[in-house]
C-alpha cells in the first residue's frame, strides 16, 4: 500500500512537470529515478526501466542547456540516472547494456572528479567504480 501511494504521488509530480527548466528539471530527474526505484522494489523491471530511461533523457537534456553554475549538478544528476539505469539493466539480465551505461556514468564522474576539491565527485566516482 505504501509503495502504491508513493507511485501515485510521484506520478502527480511527473505529470505536472513537462517542459520545466533548471531546478524543476532536476526535480523531475529525481522523481523519475525514485519511481524507478519503487518499481524495482515491487519487482517490475520493465516499468523501472522506463522510469530510469526517462530520468536519463531529462538529465541529459538538462546538462546540455545548464548554465555554468548548474553544469556540475546537472552532470552529476545525469551520471546518477545512468547508474540507476545500469542497475536495472543488470537486474533484467542485460549485462552488456548495464556495463555500457555504467561506463558512461564513470566517464562523466571522472570529469567531475578531476576537480580534486570536489569531495562529492570523488565519493560518487568511488561508488560508481565498486
Amino acid at each position: 500500500k505504501l509503495l502504491l501511494d508513493a507511485t501515485a504521488g510521484l506520478d502527480k509530480l511527473i505529470a505536472g512537470g513537462g517542459g520545466a527548466k533548471g531546478g524543476a528539471d532536476r526535480t523531475l530527474v529525481a522523481a523519475h529515478r525514485q519511481m524507478g526505484e519503487v518499481y524495482q522494489l515491487i519487482g517490475d523491471t520493465a516499468k523501472a526501466g522506463a522510469s530510469f530511461a526517462r530520468a536519463v533523457e531529462i538529465a541529459d537534456q538538462a546538462r546540455k542547456v545548464a548554465l555554468p553554475g548548474d553544469a556540475r549538478a546537472a552532470a552529476r544528476d545525469y551520471a546518477k540516472a545512468l547508474e540507476k539505469q545500469a542497475t536495472n539493466f543488470a537486474r533484467a539480465g542485460d549485462t552488456r547494456a548495464a556495463l555500457a551505461k555504467l561506463e558512461e556514468a564513470v566517464e562523466v564522474l571522472q570529469k567531475l572528479a578531476a576537480d580534486k576539491t570536489d569531495a562529492q565527485a570523488q565519493q560518487d566516482l568511488a561508488e560508481a567504480q565498486k
